[in-house]
């Protein structure tokens, strides 16, 4: 297998460009995901390791090997780089049975028939099809067809698998099903796999390590996704990862108050984040970082809205100006008599904040 990098790339179409001196290192046999909204450059740095775009500027390497170079003109072809890719819309042939299209890649090659055969097969049963190989498209469901697509890319036994948002198209219980296939795939080979999503349950449930990119194109942060997770490194990043609450505070003698409530805040902010100015700090929590409950000396909501989900109830709470999302499980929120109906007053209670620079919030919208 073969770890890849990424050197001050570059990609640049017309007078947009969309990101520049992107340095990135995936390890060899990682589960790597690149994670960002639409339009960051994540598919185009894809497609750039796999030799279907150029670079403006920067390096591509797989393994020891320059595969692309905008300085030098090098530009490995695609079929020489030793990688698999899988697509959004699977892109398997409707006239081939599942059998042809897996080993038409070898066919390409020249690989002799009995071997392709063995090999073919093989793949097929790694993503559950045997059985299945004299079948068309057409009489498979979505999530075979992504099989299919997979098997079609492992079948090469390439260095590097690609995969481009390949369970997008897929309903909820496939997704969740077929994430955990790549997953395996990935153990039970030990191919080295960039996965490229807006999808963050998928990337956290995958990724070895997650790089987060932002909307100008920029790499936030690397980690794992725990890390990304627990410790974002700006509010981008905490935003992007789940839902979150941001959380516009007002500073009076070092203590933070919610706007529209004088009831200070548990817990101050960080004293060197307080220096930025009254009015630039942010407080940042997760929905189901926030209990409700009917005590004093809290800070004070309105229920506007509850929306029940069977394990649990996501509340809508109005603070003055502000509207918090608030999750609880349903479950003891009710043997605790702790459920609360539209237009209830209640207190909030805040088991961990974070903070952070009002300047970032625009960018984590």
């Amino acid at each position: 297998m073969a770890d890849v990098r990424l050197e001050n790339l570059a990609a640049v179409f017309g007078t947009h460009r969309v990101f520049e001196r992107l340095t990135l290192q995936i390890r060899d046999g990682e589960c790597f995901t690149l994670l960002g909204p639409s339009g960051c450059g994540k598919t185009v740095a894809m497609r750039m390791i796999a030799g279907f775009e150029h670079p403006a500027a920067g390096e591509v390497f797989i393994g020891d090997r320059l595969v692309s170079s905008a300085a030098t003109r090098v530009h490995l072809p695609t079929e020489q780089r030793g990688i698999g890719v899988v697509f959004q819309d699977y892109a398997v042939w409707p006239h081939k049975t599942v059998l042809e299209n897996v080993v038409y890649p070898l066919q390409i090659q020249g690989v002799a028939a009995a071997e392709a055969e063995q090999r073919t097969r093989e793949a097929i049963a790694q993503v559950h099809l045997a059985g299945l190989e004299e079948r068309y498209p057409a009489q498979l469901s979505g999530g075979q067809q992504q099989r299919v697509a997979l098997a079609r890319a492992l079948v090469s036994r390439p260095k590097i698998m690609l995969l481009d948002e390949p369970l997008t198209n897929l309903d909820a219980n496939l997704r969740e099903e077929m994430r955990f296939e790549v997953k395996d795939l990935q153990r039970q080979t030990g191919v080295t796999i960039l996965y490229v999503t807006h999808d963050q349950e998928v990337a956290l449930a995958i990724s070895d390590r997650i790089g987060i990119m932002a909307k100008d194109g920029t790499l936030r942060q690397v980690g794992s996704p725990h890390d990304v997770y627990t410790q974002p490194a700006d509010a981008f990043v905490y935003g992007f990862l789940g839902v979150a609450n941001f959380l516009p505070v007002a500073l009076r003698d070092g203590r933070a108050y919610l706007k529209g409530d004088e009831t200070p805040l548990p817990q101050t902010p960080p004293p060197e984040q307080s220096r930025g100015g009254r009015d630039r700090l942010v407080a940042a929590c997760r929905p189901f970082e926030i209990d409700l409950l009917n005590e004093p000396g809290l800070p004070r909501g309105i229920v506007r809205r509850t929306v029940f989900l069977g394990a649990t109830v996501t509340y809508f709470v109005r603070v003055g100006e502000l509207e918090l999302r608030v999750q609880q499980d349903a479950a003891e929120a009710l043997r605790q008599g702790r459920l609360f109906a539209e237009g209830d007053r209640c207190g909030l209670a805040f088991a961990q904040l974070r903070w952070f620079d009002r300047g970032s919030l625009a960018e984590a919208a």
